[in-house]
């Protein structure tokens, strides 16, 4: 699968995994990062992103590259994809007045 730039809009933290989902800037299509074919949450080192400045964990409003290896929906989360392990790339961050 190509590459996509994602506005994340959610992130949380529930018994040590993370969850995290956004969309796309040019489709506005919702992604849900996954671990694997049966939706798992991603462990911290998987929602890392690099910048020039070093990596760090992603947050809310920041614009990430990131690729996938396949969809993988499920019937109550159609918006899952599973990561192919490439370390994503930040591309900086949207403004509030720039969400529709």
């Amino acid at each position: 699968m190509p590459s996509v730039q994602i506005v994340i809009l959610a992130k949380s933290v529930k018994h040590g995994e993370h969850c995290v989902a956004g969309k796309c800037i040019s489709t506005r299509r919702w992604y849900r990062p996954v671990s694997n074919l049966a939706g798992a949450e991603l462990n911290h080192n998987q929602v890392m992103y690099r910048n020039i400045h070093g990596t760090y964990s992603v947050r809310p409003l920041q614009k990430i590259q990131m690729s996938f290896l396949q969809h993988a929906p499920l019937i109550h989360q159609p918006d899952n994809y599973l990561i192919d392990g490439i370390m994503w790339q930040q591309k900086y961050k949207i403004n509030l007045d720039e969400l529709d």
